[in-house]
């Protein structure tokens, strides 16, 4: 039986800044004011409401499934995900803000349970995508923190505020 091993200060830090983004994003959206949240800032831009769905949906159904598998199988190999494709088809502008941050807090806590009893040679565990080739558990981490870390910021940009820390 493998012992849990505490991660390096490195990947810590890198956890601490995955699981404190739904924090963030809470924050972001009790600031905006209620007849904003629905509205797009431009033709071109999405609302916050569609922003924070996107972020729910891309994490939900790729960076999370991905994390998944990698530490299920061997080498998986993950399949696109159309995240336009998917806003056209699905996006529901009825559907409560809670209830998508809810979401994705859960994805973030059920990701928290998968890292819980990971050795280090767990994060170098690969997954194949289409177009980036293999890629390691802790690149796909990176990859959604980054993802998350780009709409924060698109957020906060909207509301004045200084931009998130990354």
């Amino acid at each position: 039986m493998l012992q849990r091993q505490i991660p390096s200060p490195e990947r810590m830090k890198l956890l601490e800044h995955y699981l404190r983004q739904p924090d963030e994003l809470e924050r972001l959206l009790q600031r905006f004011p209620e007849a904003e949240i629905l509205q797009p800032p431009g033709q071109a831009a999405w609302s916050a409401h569609q922003v924070m769905v996107h972020m729910r949906d891309v994490e939900v159904r790729a960076y999370h499934m991905r994390l998944e598998r990698i530490l299920r199988q061997d080498n998986p190999t993950f399949e696109d995900f159309d995240a336009e494709g998917w806003m056209k088809e699905h996006y529901r502008e009825s559907e409560p803000v809670k209830a998508v941050l809810q979401s994705f807090v859960a994805a973030r806590q059920r990701a928290k349970m998968l890292t819980a009893d990971m050795t280090p040679q767990d994060w170098e565990r690969p997954g194949t995508h289409p177009e980036t080739g293999p890629r390691s558990f802790e690149w796909w981490m990176i990859r959604s923190i980054e993802h998350a870390q780009e709409h924060l910021d698109e957020l906060a940009q909207r509301l004045g505020s200084p931009e998130q820390e990354v």
